[in-house]
């Protein structure tokens, strides 16, 4: 197995490669990778063999392997073909030859690497692997400069490693911060705080879990809260996260904070462990996201809401077919202010972005979507 990239990459992108197989076997194009340990590799593998029969499984380390799509084409022995993973938010599409075989939906994986592997003891030929993104990553703030302390932590020497608080910051998803395990457990909640350092414009966060093959720790229910001084905390964020090494995301409203706490009140075992945690800017609360489940059945632009507004106002719109999409917004001059989606490539389906108008001034808007032939402006009312 060959695995590139970089382990911090957002999951929007597409990996293609050619593919021949020598002799009869299979071959597999891996994407969206988070961890691997021994043969094991965390991630959705794309899988074809010399008979013409694919599969789409889910690997995560622990786990079942969990098949999501599967079917037949040709694919014949000593002949070039091409394999391609084309992933979106939520929606994986397969492309075999430049076809698309087969689209579905899963959230279990949202960054990381790319792969190809080759069934045991069989040749195969690999050219022409190109890697390009289909979407904006979040804007993460630098590292330097932040600390981080914890209620808890693993002092000393064990096996070589320590897990105090800092080990969840410092740009190495392989070590890990764990709370204290052997003399002197504690009861949940157990939290870690980051200090940024002075005040920033903050809204979310990234939790990386433990990728060492163990699951202990790993953070299940959490809450986000923030601060100016250290001192008083305001809850922002609260949810569920599954078990697993996928990187999970918390979102909240842009809001200045310096200080910056995840509390965990459940995880596996009662014991509390991050492999990495980074704080996002941007680009994470006003992504474009899908605002709906159903697959409309032609393109529309609705009224934004609420508005008039201050500062933050919701716009939604369908999209009934795959295309590159841009939505935009104009002052009263016709002059552009500000790009939500940029010449995005787009899924059927219903989107929300958040149009946050704080820094500008008091007037008439126009908000302007644009996808092939499909056209649509609306008037949208910033008052402060």
């Amino acid at each position: 197995t060959t695995i590139f990239g970089d382990p911090n990459w957002w999951g929007d992108y597409k990996v293609s490669t050619d593919i021949m197989l020598e002799e009869s076997g299979y071959v597999e194009l891996i994407s969206r990778i988070t961890s691997q340990s021994g043969l094991r590799i965390s991630g959705y593998h794309f899988q074809i063999s010399s008979s013409g029969s694919w599969k789409l499984y889910r690997e995560d380390i622990g786990l079942e392997e969990d098949v999501l799509a599967s079917g037949n084409t040709v694919f014949g022995i000593g002949e070039w073909h091409n394999l391609a993973l084309e992933m979106q938010g939520q929606e994986i599409a397969l492309v075999i030859n430049g076809d698309t075989v087969d689209t579905i939906n899963d959230e279990t994986f949202t960054t990381g690497q790319a792969a190809l592997t080759v069934s045991s003891w069989h040749n195969a030929q690999f050219d022409n692997v190109e890697i390009t993104p289909l979407g904006d990553w979040p804007v993460y703030l630098s590292g330097e400069g932040i600390t981080a302390r914890a209620t808890s932590d693993q002092p000393g020497n064990q096996g070589g490693r320590n897990y105090i608080a800092s080990r969840a910051i410092d740009g190495r998803p392989e070590t890990y911060w764990h709370t204290e395990y052997l003399d002197n457990k504690r009861p949940l909640p157990q939290s870690i705080t980051l200090d940024l350092g002075g005040s920033y414009e903050v809204e979310g966060l990234t939790y990386q879990p433990r990728i060492d093959g163990q699951r202990n720790g790993m953070i299940t229910s959490y809450d986000i809260l923030i601060s100016n001084d250290g001192a008083t905390y305001s809850k922002v964020a609260s949810g569920n996260w599954p078990t697993g090494t996928s990187v999970k995301t918390a979102i909240w409203e842009k809001r200045k904070a310096r200080y910056v706490k995840l509390e965990a009140t459940q995880a596996v075992n009662e014991n509390v462990s991050a492999g990495e945690i980074r704080i996002v800017t941007d680009n994470l609360a006003t992504h474009t996201e899908p605002a709906g489940t159903d697959k409309p059945s032609e393109f529309s632009l609705k009224q934004n809401y609420p508005n008039p507004f201050n500062p933050k106002t919701n716009i939604e719109y369908s999209v009934s077919r795959r295309v590159n999409l841009s939505l935009k917004i104009y002052d009263s001059m016709g002059r552009l202010v500000k790009t939500l989606v940029d010449n995005k490539l787009m899924s059927p389906g219903n989107y929300k972005v958040v149009f946050d108008g704080s820094q500008f001034a008091s007037g008439t808007y126009f908000y302007r979507i644009e996808a092939d032939e499909f056209t649509q402006t609306r008037k949208l009312i910033l008052i402060k």
